[in-house]
This record gives structure tokens, sequence and C-alpha cells, in this order.
């Protein structure tokens, strides 16, 4: 059980790493939004 949380703290830590380095080098494209994704982005931006 041990090993398993131990794991676990490992990869969440590494998933959080290299998402993290995207937001810095931006190495992972965001795809485009689709239309309906686009005006719920102007929407929540708009409401401030």
């Amino acid at each position: 059980m041990l090993n398993l949380a131990f794991i676990a703290r490992i990869l969440l830590g590494l998933i959080f790493f290299v998402f993290g380095l995207n937001g810095f080098l931006q190495f992972m494209p965001m795809p485009e939004l689709s239309e309906e994704g686009a005006a719920l982005m102007g929407a929540l931006a708009a409401s401030g």
C-alpha cells in the first residue's frame, strides 16, 4: 500500500510539472475551439 501511494504521488507530481511547464514553453498546442466553445469562452470573459 505504501508503494502505491508513492507511485501515485510521483505520477501526480509529474503531471503537474509537465502541464505547468507547458504554460511557459507551450510545447503542447491548444486545439481550435468550436463555435459553441468560442461562444462560451466569450460569455465567460464578458461576465468578468
